[in-house]
Parts: structure tokens; sequence; C-alpha cells
């Protein structure tokens, strides 16, 4: 699909990248209201059309987690804050956005509930991998993390540097994970050795 391309080849916030999501929701429209008219013009077969309407659903649905995994990666491979190999870490520029930002400062002043978070995200027989990515995903919802005033900085910090503020994701999760981590004196590079591929290169 051209317009899957399209998206992973824009910068996010562009013209592309907007106009890739517009086709794609465009194109997720088109196919449901063709899975329903076949519904309706076919009522002699109703039950096996909701069976297979079903199945489709699934399968598309499985189809937009890949997009978005698709999509994600991308962002990621073009972050200058982060170094690409695992475990992953902050460049020159992302520890100088961290202490610009005082991301630090910020999450260790909520620590308790933000590990709460954390927590809550991981099983009984987790490892550093989990927890990595635990971190990696509440970083990807950072805003929510921010009073008004912080996240007014931040947006601020990210217009006169030229930053996406989808870049700082992974500056959060990683600072997050670093802090976990310390607390509990675990290894950064028991990472990899919990990785699900071995000795996985993010990129």
């Amino acid at each position: 699909m051209e317009f899957i391309q399209q998206i992973l080849q824009s910068n996010f916030g562009s013209f592309g990248f907007v106009a890739g999501i517009m086709g794609l929701a465009f194109w997720l429209t088109h196919w449901i209201t063709k899975k329903v008219t076949e519904i309706n013009n076919d009522h002699s077969h109703i039950g096996n059309s909701i069976d297979k309407l079903s199945a489709d659903f699934d399968k598309t649905k499985e189809d937009i987690y890949q997009i978005k995994a698709f999509m994600e990666m991308f962002r990621d491979k073009t972050n200058s804050l982060v170094q690409r190999n695992s475990p992953l870490s902050l460049t020159e520029k992302g520890n100088k956005v961290v202490d610009d930002l005082k991301i630090k400062d910020i999450l260790i002043k909520q620590w308790d509930n933000v590990k709460g978070k954390i927590d809550s995200r991981l099983s009984n027989d987790h490892n550093p991998y989990d927890i990595q990515e635990a971190c990696f995903d509440i970083g990807r919802n950072y805003s929510k993390l921010l009073t008004d005033s912080e996240f007014d900085i931040v947006k601020r910090y990210a217009y006169e540097n030229g930053h996406n503020l989808a870049d700082y994701d992974l500056a959060f999760g990683i600072v997050l994970r670093t802090l976990y981590f310390e607390e509990n004196n675990i290894n950064p590079k028991d990472i990899d050795q919990n990785d699900p591929i071995t000795n996985k290169k993010y990129f």
C-alpha cells in the first residue's frame, strides 16, 4: 500500500506523514463499508458473512499493529537523541536535552507514582528487558507525567531547537529505565541477555 510506504518515509508531523495517515484512514473506511455492503446484499448467508467479517477484522487489527510497530521503529530510527545499539542509551545531544529540560528531576519528584506505573506493567517473572519495555511504554506518553506548565516548557524547547515532541519519548523512557535499574541494582547489560532476539540491534 503506497500510503504506508509514504508514512514510513515521512517525518512525523510533515505533510507526507499526515497525508499517509489520511490515506490509511480512508482505506480502512472503504474496507469496512465494502464488507458491510456485502453482508447487506447477502441476507441468505448472513451468518457466514458475519463470521468472515469477524475474521477479516482480526486480520486487519493484526495488520494495524504491524503498521504501528513499523511507524514506531521508523520514528526511533531517526531519533538523534538516542544511539541505536542495544541497550539503547542517550547520545550527547540526548543528554543535553535531558539536562536542559530537567527530565530526571521531574521524574524523581513523582517517583512513587511513576514507579507504580512501571510495576503495574510487569509480570511476576519479569526480567530487565521487560522493565525496559515498560519504561519505554510510559515514555511514549510522557506528557501525562507533566504539569501543564512543564509541558509548555517542553513544547517551547522543542520549537526553539527544531525537535519533534515525539523525539522525547525515548529520552523519558531511558531516564525512567536508568532510575528504576539504579534503585533495583540492575545492570543495563542484562537487557540483552533477556532480549527475545539474542544480541538484538534495534535498527
